[in-house]
């Protein structure tokens, strides 16, 4: 059974959403802060906040215009901004702990994707203007950054040493942080718009084709196919869960976010509040965490919405703060 929820914007009165470091501070202060549990990106200020579980801000960095974050040990946090403030410009990479202390930061030009296992990280980088390609970069805690392939690359996950790289053509291609050559291939008949883990079940992959529409795929760690369905959708992001489940969000056609199980069935599928849902982090309760203009917003697994924290800029990215090893 599928289910469907939704909700009016209305909502947000009734839920009572608390107010972040924005125009007003009182909430925040009014009550002991616990340790930063997530990371968000607020591009319109400028800043990168670190918050509580409850989702009341903990620190704030002064950052100019971050758009991807992905985890990193120690409870730290892989930031990535556009240090001109231009989408196509110079971009700059850096590892930041809580309490405002970056480690190390790096220059880069565009960069189009960002992901994590939680410890090492791997990036797409676009090359220079005019020549339509970008290439993957292979990112450890200590700010070394290795090439592994260039080509038409839109997508990245990383899993240990392994990389799983979607490409505009529709090739996916399994790395090795070592391998000269990829050590697998598949075509996926369509731009790969995101790939994402799927713990022990292998990879997640959304990809796009004229003919067969939007599909999500589950391959296996080999990039076997296990199974491939149409989502009825025109979602152009993934967002994995820590079991084996997978959102599709960033829908371009209409507000609505869809979770599919292992199995490839739908189990739940929400029209959310706010027409812009671009990326989230997924909960470990089946549930989802994600960012609107201002607010941030949470579902729980059966696809009502719960109190969120709003008070900001545009936000743009939220993750779950890395491991405390």
């Amino acid at each position: 059974m599928v289910w469907f929820r939704s909700r009016s914007v209305l909502a947000l009165v009734s839920l009572g959403i608390g107010v972040g470091w924005g125009r007003a501070t009182g909430p925040a202060h009014a009550r002991q802060l616990g340790p930063t549990s997530f990371w968000a990106a607020d591009r319109g200020r400028d800043r990168l906040l670190g918050l509580d579980r409850d989702l009341f801000p903990t620190e704030l960095v002064t950052l100019r215009a971050p758009t991807r974050l992905a985890a990193a040990p120690r409870g730290g946090v892989y930031v990535v901004n556009a240090s001109d403030g231009r989408p196509g410009g110079a971009h700059g990479l850096r590892y930041i702990l809580p309490g405002a202390e970056v480690l190390w930061e790096r220059a880069l030009g565009p960069v189009l994707d960002l992901q994590s296992d939680g410890i090492q990280g791997a990036l797409v980088e676009a090359l220079p203007a005019g020549e339509g390609l970008a290439r993957v970069l292979a990112v450890n805690p200590r700010g070394e950054m290795r090439p592994l392939v260039v080509g038409d690359v839109l997508s990245v996950a990383r899993v240990g040493e392994q990389f799983l790289v979607g490409f505009e053509s529709g090739l996916l291609q399994l790395w090795t942080s070592e391998g000269l050559a990829p050590v697998a291939e598949f075509d996926a008949g369509g731009a790969v718009a995101d790939v994402a883990p799927a713990g022990g079940a292998g990879w997640w992959v959304l990809s796009h084709c004229a003919e067969r529409g939007t599909r999500l795929s589950l391959h296996d760690r080999s990039l076997g196919m296990r199974w491939s369905r149409n989502t009825h959708s025109s979602a152009l992001r993934l967002v994995p869960g820590p079991g084996p489940v997978v959102w599709c969000v960033a829908d371009s056609d209409r507000p609505v976010v869809s979770r599919f199980g292992v199995s490839g069935a739908v189990e739940l599928q929400v029209e959310p509040l706010v027409a812009v849902l671009d990326r989230g982090f997924a909960l470990s309760d089946g549930g989802l965490l994600w960012v609107a203009p201002g607010v941030l917003l949470r579902l729980d697994s059966e696809g009502l919405v719960r109190p969120g924290q709003g008070g900001f800029g545009f936000l743009v990215d939220v993750i779950q703060a890395g491991a405390y090893q």
